[in-house]
């Protein structure tokens, strides 16, 4: 009887262990932050590549996470850095999509996964959006150490231990001087990702929220058609390493009722994530009754409703 029972003891354990085997395996995580030189501001749109000190690619085996499906023999490619979603009720996390591959304790860093070991890596910072991320940065090289390597075993979801064992490494980056690549009110980018270069054009003077209108490239036509829907966001910020965007819009129903929008797109959609609907009792009225909707499993779905809102 005893031996039964010890060998009961032996096979959970054994399949306790297996359960728990952490799917990461030796896999570590680095977390990026470039920022500017005078806001401290996280700069987007930027390209962050694994390369050796002479700024060369690093070519690694793809692993079993990547966005591909396993093939044998494996391929070996660039290490290129993502950056990770800002935790979204509608996503659920993917190890093997980018796009839904999400580490709650790292905000929206840049992240590197890899097996790094207890030496320097480098990195190569390129910006490839120019100046729609604010600015066109320098194209730079630099040294991260091993104290901002963190093993992802036990690591993926948020917790104030997982807060403090997160160190993301943090650097400067200086921009062009303007006049190497100004166009003036234009700019030009693939703003649909279809492969083809687009236009926007303001009247407004430069600044962080200024408003575009758009103007896409119809291969058919040969020509730009003006993009009714980009042209309507406000805040527009555009990923071109993920090839993703996310924005606001504000629609006026009537006199009384304002609606504002929230986009982003995903997966090679466009959808709304968040939509607050607003009425004021009459016209001079400071105050109005908000209805808050945020996107849960595909849904857009009440979730606040706020009396006498200012």
């Amino acid at each position: 009887m005893k031996k039964i029972i010890i060998f009961c003891i032996c096979y959970c354990a054994v399949q306790l262990l297996q359960a728990q085997h952490c799917q990461y395996d030796a896999l570590s995580i680095v977390g990026i932050f470039p920022h500017t030189t005078d806001t401290y501001t996280q700069i987007h749109g930027l390209q962050i590549t694994l390369v050796d000190a002479n700024g060369e690619p690093i070519l690694v085996y793809q692993d079993r996470y990547s966005d591909e499906k396993s093939s044998f023999p494996r391929k070996r490619a660039p290490l290129i850095a993502w950056q990770n979603q800002l935790v979204d009720p509608d996503i659920k996390h993917s190890q093997k999509n980018l796009k839904r591959r999400l580490f709650g304790f790292a905000g929206n860093n840049y992240i590197l996964t890899g097996v790094f070991y207890k030496e320097p890596i480098f990195i190569k910072i390129e910006d490839i959006d120019k100046e729609h991320n604010g600015g066109h940065f320098e194209t730079k090289i630099v040294e991260i150490t091993p104290e901002y390597f963190l093993k992802l075993c036990g690591y993926r979801f948020r917790s104030p231990k997982h807060q403090k064992a997160y160190k993301v490494f943090k650097f400067p980056m200086n921009v062009i001087s303007r006049q190497t690549y100004s166009h003036g009110l234009q700019q030009s980018g693939d703003y649909n990702f279809d492969g083809y270069d687009d236009i926007r054009v303001t009247s407004e003077a430069p600044n962080q929220y200024q408003k575009w209108d758009y103007f896409l490239y119809d291969v058919n036509r040969d020509s730009y058609v003006k993009d009714p829907f980009l042209s309507s966001m406000h805040h527009l910020t555009f990923n071109w390493v993920e090839q993703t965007f996310y924005g606001s819009r504000s629609v006026f129903v009537d006199k009384l009722t304002r609606m504002s929008e929230v986009y982003d797109f995903f997966e090679g959609k466009i959808r709304m994530t968040q939509k607050t609907t607003c009425t004021q009792t009459h016209e001079s009225s400071e105050r109005s009754d908000c209805s808050i909707y945020k996107l849960q499993n595909g849904k857009l779905v009440l979730i606040e409703f706020r009396q006498g809102a200012e």
